[in-house]
């Protein structure tokens, strides 16, 4: 192609220097003319690779300016986008009740047992004189250990009310020892026995509060039911009676959490007869006798329960 525009110029240039002039160039001259043409089509070939960038680089500019002008503008990063509102309802249907549901338990602790009884109505006859015995023993407020296994349901009341219900068994190697004072017709004597928790059974209502989501505090009350050994009676006897106290809570995750209570329980006065047969020198006699107790029990005692939501 610089060959042919070469050629064109030059003959151009030469239809000019005829036209002007009817005498024939020297070779000087010409070759002159010929460098001159050389030149000016080698800066026409520059201009033209220039332009030729110049439009390249504006066809590749140009989707970029229309990409931002029509960008769609995002929320920042540190920003999260809001979840739809099906979603969050979901979640909220979904999501487990802090202290609601069923849950099973133990718990382990001490207590003390403080208690008094009486016996009244007791005689042996015997050939010389009757002689009546009436009987009355304290104890000494023993110590000892008592163990738990409850089950219960909770439903969550309001924002941070708890209600629930709760069934308990118990044992215990509680046993304490009774002073006794026993009154003869010839004068009276002292002696010691003792007197032994074998089981007892509760049903407890409790409300609590939750002041956050891991924390319960509470109250509850209740009656329990109680089979007591003493050594000085023939048989068991039972007793019931009003119980309440109060404790805390403390979830160690979704499920599980830790406890600690207070109890106090009171046993009503409770009374049942016996039969004495004995021998008193060298007769037999028999008689019926009435017998009665009261105990109060207080209890502390830590646990762990688990819930199902």
């Amino acid at each position: 192609m610089k060959r042919i525009a070469t050629a064109v110029a030059f003959a151009t240039a030469m239809n000019s220097v005829a036209f002007a002039s009817t005498e024939t160039p020297s070779t000087a001259e010409l070759l002159s003319m010929i460098a001159r043409m050389e030149q000016r089509i080698a800066k026409l070939e520059k201009e033209r690779a220039e332009a030729v960038r110049e439009l390249k680089a504006a066809k590749t500019a140009g989707p970029r300016v229309r990409s931002a002008d029509t960008r769609t503008t995002l929320p920042p990063i540190h920003q999260a986008a809001p979840l739809p509102a099906e979603a969050t309802t979901a979640y909220a249907k979904s999501a487990p009740t802090p202290w609601g549901g069923f849950f099973v338990g133990a718990s382990l602790g001490g207590a003390r047992l403080d208690g008094s009884f009486s016996s009244s109505g007791l005689s042996i006859s015997d050939s010389v004189e009757p002689t009546s015995i009436s009987v009355q023993g304290t104890s000494r407020r023993n110590n000892g250990a008592i163990f738990d296994m409850f089950a219960g349901y909770d439903w969550k009341l309001g924002t941070s009310a708890v209600f629930g219900l709760q069934a308990e068994g118990s044992i215990s190697t509680l046993s304490a020892n009774m002073d006794l004072l026993q009154n003869y017709n010839d004068g009276a004597y002292t002696s010691v026995t003792s007197m032994r928790l074998n089981w007892m059974a509760s049903g407890l209502a409790r409300l609590g509060w939750t002041p956050n989501d891991g924390t319960l505090l509470y109250v509850n009350g209740g009656w329990s039911f109680a089979q007591f050994q003493g050594q000085y009676f023939a048989s068991s006897f039972d007793l019931n009676g009003p119980t309440f106290g109060f404790g805390a809570a403390q979830k160690i995750d979704a499920n599980w959490a830790l406890l600690a209570e207070y109890r106090f329980t009171h046993f009503n006065q409770g009374s049942w007869s016996e039969r004495y047969t004995g021998r008193s020198g060298n007769s037999w006699s028999e008689t019926n006798y009435t017998n009665s107790a009261r105990v109060d029990l207080h209890t502390i005692r830590a646990g762990i329960m688990y819930q199902w939501h």
